[in-house]
This record gives C-alpha cells, sequence and structure tokens, in this order.
C-alpha cells in the first residue's frame, strides 16, 4: 500500500526549507523594511542631528538600508553585515531616531555566527556590542540634547531618562549576544549534521563496495569448487569410460566393474554439486553432505587408482588432520589442491605417469608439507592454456596463507604446499606419520580409508589397463 502523504503544512515547510531565499526575501525582509519605513519616516522633520530639520523620508531610507541585507544572509552573510554595519553607522553619524530596522542587529549577528566562519561571527559579535554603545548614545543625545542660548548643543538627561538609555543599551548588547549563542550552536549542529551525513555516504560507498567483493569472492569459490568437482570427475570417468571400451570385449566381468565405478564416480560429483548449491539457494546447510578434508584424501587416492592411474600415498592424512586440528575451510582447500594435482596429471601427464601424494609434518616451526610429484611429460606436455587449475591452487594457498610452488621439470610435474600449523596439545608428543613405502598407498594410521590400500580395494577399484601398453581395436 503507498504511503500516507504527509500534511499540508508538513510540505509548505519543507517548501521554504528547500528555498530559504524566499522566506529571506519575502517574508523576513519585506515584513522588516515596511515595519522600519513606517516607524521611522514620520511626517514631521528630524528633530536633531546634522541633518535636523530634514525630511522624515530620509530616516526611511536609512532604516531600508539597513533591513535590506537580510535577502542574503544565508548566502553572502559576510558582505550583507558589512553592508548592515555601514548603515548603522550612517544612521547614528546622522542621530535617526531608533526604530524597527534596529531588530535587524540581531537577526545578522546570528546569520553570521551560523552561515560564515567561526572567526567572523566572533567579530561581528564584538560589532554587534559595539553597535549597542552606540545606539544608547545616539538615545541620550535624541533625549537630552537642548540648543543652548549661545547656538551651542548641551546634554541634560534626566534620571528617568538615564535609567531608559542605560536599560536599552544592556537590552541591545544582551539580545546582540544571544543571538550569536544561537548562531554559533546552529552552526556547530550544521557542521555535525554535515559530518554525519558525509560519514553515512562513506560508509554507504564502503559497503557497497564490500558487497561487490564479497560476492566477486564467493563467485570465484564457488568457481573454483565447480571446477575441481567437474575436472575431476570428468576425468576419472572419461579414463574409465577409455579403458572399459578396450577390456568390454576381453573381460566382461571386469567391465561391469569399471562401468560401475563411472557411475559411482558420476553420482559422487552429482551430490557434491546438489549441495554445494544447496547451501546457496537454502540456509538450512545441516542437511548437505559434509564437504571433503584432509582425512578424505585416502579415499580420493583410492578412486584416481580405481580410475587407472597407478598413484602412491605417503603419510596418514587422518593422523595429521587429528593433530593439526585444521579448520574445514583449509582441509576442504588441501583436499583440492590434491584432487587438482591429480587431475592435471591425469590429462597431461600421459599414459606412463606414476604421481605419488606425500604429506608430512616438520617441526620448529609445525609446518604441514603437502607434495604431488608425478613421472609424467613434464615441461613437455602440452597446453591450450585455457585452464582454471594452477590459478585456482595459487588462490587457495594464498586464502590459507600457505606457500605454494608448482612447476614443470623435465621428469614430470612438482607441486609443493608448506602451510604453518598449531598442534594439538595433548598431540604434540607423537612423530609424524611414517612413510608407507613407495609403491601402492597403504596408510597404517587410525584415519586412513580402506579404499587406499591396495588389498582392500574391491572389483569396484580395479586397475582398467592403458593403452600404454596395448593399442585398443579400432
Amino acid at each position: 500500500m503507498p504511503a500516507n502523504p504527509p500534511p499540508r503544512h508538513v510540505t509548505v515547510a519543507g517548501f521554504f526549507d528547500r528555498r530559504p531565499w524566499i522566506a529571506d526575501t519575502f517574508v523576513l525582509t519585506l515584513l522588516l523594511t515596511l515595519l522600519a519605513w513606517a516607524t521611522s519616516a514620520p511626517r514631521w522633520a528630524l528633530p536633531t542631528g546634522p541633518l535636523a530639520g530634514a525630511p522624515g523620508w530620509v530616516a526611511g531610507l536609512v532604516s531600508v538600508a539597513m533591513c535590506a541585507p537580510l535577502a542574503v544572509r544565508r548566502v553572502w552573510p559576510v558582505p550583507a553585515a558589512w553592508t548592515m554595519t555601514a548603515a548603522f553607522a550612517l544612521s547614528a553619524v546622522l542621530v535617526i531616531p531608533p526604530s524597527l530596522a534596529y531588530v535587524a542587529a540581531p537577526i545578522m549577528v546570528y546569520s553570521v555566527g551560523a552561515f560564515a566562519p567561526a572567526r567572523c561571527g566572533r567579530i561581528f559579535l564584538l560589532v554587534g556590542l559595539a553597535g549597542a554603545l552606540v545606539m544608547g548614545v545616539a538615545l541620550a543625545v535624541l533625549m537630552g540634547a537642548e540648543r543652548t542660548p549661545g547656538g551651542r548643543f548641551a546634554l541634560d538627561l534626566p534620571s528617568e531618562a538615564i535609567a531608559t538609555v542605560v536599560a536599552c543599551t544592556v537590552f541591545g548588547a544582551l539580545s546582540v549576544g544571544f543571538a550569536w549563542v544561537l548562531g554559533d550552536v546552529r552552526r556547530r549542529r550544521r557542521r555535525e549534521i554535515a559530518a554525519v551525513a558525509e560519514r553515512s555516504r562513506l560508509l554507504e560507498r564502503e559497503r557497497e563496495r564490500e558487497s561487490r567483493l564479497a560476492a566477486d569472492a564467493e563467485r570465484m569459490r564457488i568457481a573454483r569448487e565447480m571446477h575441481d568437482i567437474v575436472a575431476h570427475s570428468m576425468s576419472v570417468m572419461i579414463a574409465q569410460a577409455d579403458g572399459g571400451s578396450y577390456i568390454a570385449q576381453t573381460d566382461p566381468a571386469r567391465a561391469q566393474g569399471v562401468f560401475a565405478t563411472i557411475g559411482t564416480t558420476g553420482r559422487e560429483a552429482l551430490a557434491q554439486m546438489r549441495g554445494m548449491l544447496g547451501v546457496l539457494r537454502d540456509d538450512d546447510a545441516a542437511r548437505t553432505a559434509p564437504m571433503p578434508a584432509l582425512a578424505d584424501i585416502p579415499a580420493l587416492v583410492a578412486d584416481v587408482r580405481a580410475a587407472g592411474l597407478p598413484v602412491s600415498l605417503i603419510g596418514d592424512p587422518g593422523l595429521l588432520a587429528q593433530r593439526t586440528a585444521l579448520p574445514a575451510s583449509t582441509g576442504l582447500a588441501l583436499y583440492r589442491i590434491v584432487q587438482e594435482a591429480l587431475t592435471n596429471t591425469m590429462k597431461h601427464a600421459g599414459p606412463a605417469a606414476r604421481p605419488t601424494v606425500s604429506l608430512r609434518l616438520e617441526p620448529a616451526p609445525a609446518t604441514l608439507v603437502v607434495r604431488v610429484d608425478d613421472t609424467g611429460r613434464g615441461a613437455q606436455a602440452g597446453s591450450d592454456g585455457a585452464g582454471s587449475g594452477l590459478s585456482g591452487m595459487a588462490e587457495r594457498a594464498q586464502i590459507m596463507g600457505a606457500e605454494l610452488a608448482a612447476e614443470a621439470r623435465a621428469d614430470g610435474f612438482h607441486v609443493e604446499l608448506r602451510l604453518p600449523v598449531a598442534l594439538e596439545p595433548e598431540l604434540t608428543g607423537t612423530g609424524a606419520a611414517a612413510p608407507t613405502g613407495t609403491g601402492a598407498a597403504a596408510p597404517t594410521g587410525p584415519g586412513a580409508s580402506a579404499e587406499a590400500r591396495p588389498e582392500a580395494a574391491g572389483p569396484a577399484h580395479s586397475v582398467v589397463p592403458t593403452p600404454e601398453h596395448e593399442e585398443p581395436p579400432r
């Protein structure tokens, strides 16, 4: 439903707030000028002073000159104040009787204090106080000036007139001082409001920038996860499909295991993608399957070995995960880096590649070292330059605060990651996991997966002969 419109008086007030010159010109200045003219331009002549006997409209013009600068008091406060000061000085010199034009003085002092720099406000405070004293002197001259028989003027003030002059002078000084206080408070308030508005604008801009950065980071994270899941799973499925089509003609029983592995790999990849996308669509992430971690590397190695790539695993990822107590995000990043390194080996290293995954813990300072080496083509491997595997690994390492080295050598490709870790106090006395040999992976720790041991791999994980030994029939 549309919001109720504001009341009429609120709309009118907002209109004048956005156009203050209308109120200053047509309300304040015009009204005060008319009243000053009516009270300072009597029909009789000026009573005393240098223009004694001059017509009353002279006083009216001076009063108009004193009130007219109020029209620009917000836009040009300092020039308007000096113009009014000159008009008041002329009024004192000509000994013009007081009128409502004197009300313009404290209004102008307030305007300078509110819309001009603080130094100008203090200057015109002193000018206003001096003007109040001058007004008292001019009032005393008007009330007590007499012409002597010799043609000279004499000042003779009765006690009642003295009290009136003093009261008017004190009232004028207090009015000017109070107006300056109000103006200074208004100036400080306007400055605070402007500072708050500027901070709000900067915070809004910073919030938008952080939102864009968060969105970009989330897109990059999703892109890395999708790349790792899809690239690894597709590489395994392609390798299995190539080998399965080859052995289907010679050993149908083994071909059934190969095709079962293809289906299992595809379902696992689909489940991971659904879990990741489900987190994005639903806040209830507790129902989704947990993401892989460091302790799941043996299962990863077993899956890659079942795809026909003879992988060796050195170290116990489960024990290392217990000793280091890595956060879930760090464990996932380590898993993805190993997964991407093995995927690159399957795609680029060639059929003769023999990769080795090594995990160890170095003391003083405690550093988790993850290495993936292969004996494939290395620097001779071709690349179309369209992949993002190495850049994804570098980004993950940078987020974790780890050092990553990835280089192609003449005898294969080498990936090494060094991550500073904090050891669990109750486990600091235990040694690092001992190597299990250089052959097929056989983790010995309690966290090792049964699938990572060669003797535990079932028919679904049987090694598929690669085309390096025999050309498939065409």
